[in-house]
């Protein structure tokens, strides 16, 4: 058995390289994540976004979206959210729980992207748009628009980790500690 799950600091270490291998690795675990927020009816939403920045020392993820998104509308009613990574290697099972804050997408970002990744970001037809056939979208090809990228930027309020061991299944929570300080962890019963 591996450190990174004997121990705390090895454990949370594991995370923090997790999430920033997805930075550099389109194959990483992390790379592609799954978002929970609230949806608009008092229910849940999930949906799998792309990773695109993790900051360890400030505690914050980033991601990107479109502003015309459904996401986009239950974060601004309700920042609360729950980001999910499963590395199925390692069995070993990320929760970051946090509040979303809605940013204008930065321009730098978008001047870099291909247009490819900018149809992504489209005005018309925005995310959600009833079709009558899938392949009526080739009659209304998309309008990228930086108006509508958003940058979406969690700040983590913990983080819950569940490694699936054949002998032992290890389970631990942390929290960022005050002004600044490291995370801090405890174990807990799986």
């Amino acid at each position: 058995m591996s450190d990174d799950f004997t121990t705390l600091d090895g454990t949370q270490a594991a995370v923090w390289r997790r999430l920033e291998a997805a930075m550099s690795d389109p194959a990483a675990p992390a790379r592609n994540i799954a978002l929970a927020t609230a949806d608009l009816q008092g229910g849940a939403a999930v949906r799998m976004v792309v990773l695109r920045a993790a900051d360890r020392a400030g505690g914050r993820l980033a991601i990107y979206t479109n502003a015309l998104s459904g996401k986009v509308a239950e974060l601004e009613a309700d920042p609360a959210c729950e980001c999910l990574v499963w590395d199925a290697e390692a069995r070993f099972q990320i929760r970051l729980r946090g509040a979303a804050e809605v940013l204008a997408g930065p321009g730098a970002v978008w001047q870099a992207m291909a247009e490819h990744e900018r149809m992504l970001y489209a005005e018309s037809p925005g995310p959600g748009t009833e079709m009558e056939d899938a392949e009526d979208l080739a009659d209304f090809p998309p309008t990228p628009s930086a108006e509508v990228f958003r940058l979406v930027q969690v700040t983590l309020a913990g983080i819950e980790t569940l490694q699936l061991a054949r002998d032992l299944h290890r389970r631990a929570s942390f929290v960022p500690g005050p002004e600044g300080a490291t995370w801090q962890g405890v174990w807990i019963t799986p």
